[in-house]
């Protein structure tokens, strides 16, 4: 009887080692494989959605420029502050690492203000800031199948 317990008391502790052992490659694989291909995943998922708000904001920038060309000034006030409210969420997005291009949206906002108050002034000046700020998104965030950065 002493033979069996001793061999049962040996099986456990061979299949506590064996679980130990699947449980540590487990978490190994987990740390070593999975953890950096959820992180890269997670950032190029952050840098699609930064690039698909920017081609919100060029398109309607673009309106805003058309708008101004047909002399249609309130269509043009409406795409121009749809174009800061793209802006400002935009600049909510960029990560707080990414101070370079954080620094670039800040001034992409800035300078969609200055946009939305020369509507009435002056809208030859707000068609060409309307034209700047529409090339420095498309410099910032290039549209997929682009060139990169």
């Amino acid at each position: 009887m002493d033979d069996v317990g001793g061999k049962l008391k040996k099986a456990v502790l061979l299949f506590a080692a064996g679980e130990a052992i699947l449980i540590g490659g487990a978490v190994a694989l987990y740390l070593g494989v999975f953890q950096p291909q959820l992180q890269s995943a997670r950032l190029a998922r952050d840098e699609a959605v930064r690039t698909g708000v920017a081609l919100q904001a060029r398109a309607r920038a673009v309106e805003a420029r058309y708008a101004l060309t047909v002399m249609d000034v309130p269509a043009a006030k409406l795409a121009a502050g749809d174009v800061h409210a793209a802006l400002l969420g935009l600049a909510e997005r960029v990560p707080a690492e990414r101070a370079q291009e954080a620094a670039e949206v800040k001034q992409l906002v800035d300078r969609a203000v200055l946009v939305e108050g020369a509507l009435d002034v002056d809208p030859n000046a707000a068609r060409k800031d309307l034209e700047v700020l529409e090339a420095k998104l498309a410099a910032l965030y290039p549209a997929y199948g682009a060139a990169p950065k």
